[in-house]
């Protein structure tokens, strides 16, 4: 019962937070470590992106989400492209020489063009 209300009350706690996360915009941001923006998918709310962004020569930003998003975003922050990978996306990606981006879910790998087209996937029949 104690455990049942605990978990209520973070709930709770965590509906008010996404709610001022998703409405507050970032004013002013001009002092060191400030921060300059943000962006926001459904599921990073409660559990945070599942591996490290990567950044390309570009300025673009690559990141996998939970709600099996992979995102380009531009340097300001805005999305560039989103990809559909069907299932989470848990890896950390990797970009070649070449600029092809390699991400992968516990299933797949893909990689992926910069326009973010795809080139080829890989599916395995055990996780990765």
């Amino acid at each position: 019962m104690k455990t049942r209300k605990i978990l209520s009350s973070l709930i709770f706690v965590l509906s008010i937070g996404a709610v001022l996360v998703q409405t507050c915009p970032v004013f002013g941001a001009d002092e060191p470590g400030d921060r300059k923006w943000f962006f926001v998918t459904t599921m990073e709310l409660l559990s945070g992106v599942p591996g490290s962004p990567a950044l390309a020569d570009d300025g673009t930003i690559y990141a996998g989400s939970l709600n099996g998003i992979f995102y380009a975003l531009n340097p300001d922050g805005t999305e560039k492209w989103s990809f559909n990978a069907e299932s989470p996306v848990v890896s950390s990606p990797a970009i070649a020489d070449d600029g092809t981006i390699y991400v992968g879910t516990p299933f797949r790998i893909f990689a992926l063009r910069p326009n973010g087209t795809e080139k080829w996937r890989f599916h395995a029949d055990c996780l990765f």
